[in-house]
């Protein structure tokens, strides 16, 4: 009775073939992994059709069976797993727009300001008028560039006459309520009327400014 018992539980023993779970111990070489596993380059120990793929399990805080498997921290709920495939869907929100330039800007806005660049010779030959209003920012760098009359509108205003003859008929801040211009070399005429301030007190040798008490109204 005793022999068939012994038997019997050899027959259960040879029976028995545990699973192997992929990708759970950690190997140098093979003999690190069960006898029906190999140890990939990726360092984790996995059947021949898994071997070597192990690294595309995504873990965080332990790892499940497989190369699709995604982990997550025993205290978080279910639905807070997230896969690659949900993070690349995810919708990306748009770039908060910036402030506007007032309506009738004839350059660019750049972060609310309407900027009127003259780089090239005889550029803005016809003139350049800012906004009614708003802040506005006018380069006059190219020669001759802003032949004829620069104007500016009642908002903050900035005018450069930089290059060569430019700004010739001159900078009129009309009722900026802050009015900054500067003129080199030749710039802006000849005639000490070719710029007029928003205030006599805001004249300069070469422009005006807005620096002086009562010559910033914004």
């Amino acid at each position: 009775m005793r022999r068939v018992l012994v038997l019997a539980l050899l027959a259960t023993a040879g029976c028995y073939e545990p699973k192997l779970r992929e990708c759970t111990v950690r190997c140098e070489v093979d003999g690190d992994c069960a006898p029906e596993q190999g140890c990939g380059v990726d360092g984790w120990c996995a059947t021949p059709g898994q071997i070597g793929q192990c690294a595309d399990v995504v873990t965080i805080g332990g790892i499940f069976d497989g190369p699709d498997a995604i982990v997550v921290d025993a205290g978080l709920p279910a639905d807070a797993m997230i896969s690659d495939a949900a993070v690349a869907d995810a919708p990306i929100a748009p770039d908060a727009p910036g402030p506007s330039c007032a309506p009738g800007c004839p350059g660019s806005c750049q972060a609310g300001v309407c900027v009127i660049e003259c780089s090239g010779n005889k550029s803005c030959a016809d003139g350049v008028t800012c906004p009614d209003d708003g802040p506005c920012r006018v380069v006059c760098s190219g020669n001759m560039s802003c032949e004829k009359r620069v104007r500016c509108g009642d908002g903050p205003c900035t005018v450069l006459c930089l290059g060569n003859m430019s700004c010739e008929a001159g900078v009129r801040c009309e009722d900026s309520c802050a009015c900054d211009v500067t003129c080199t070399g030749n710039a802006c005429g000849d005639d000490d009327d070719d710029v007029r301030c928003s205030s006599p007190a805001c004249e300069t040798q070469n422009g005006c400014t807005s620096a002086r008490p009562g010559c910033n109204q914004c």
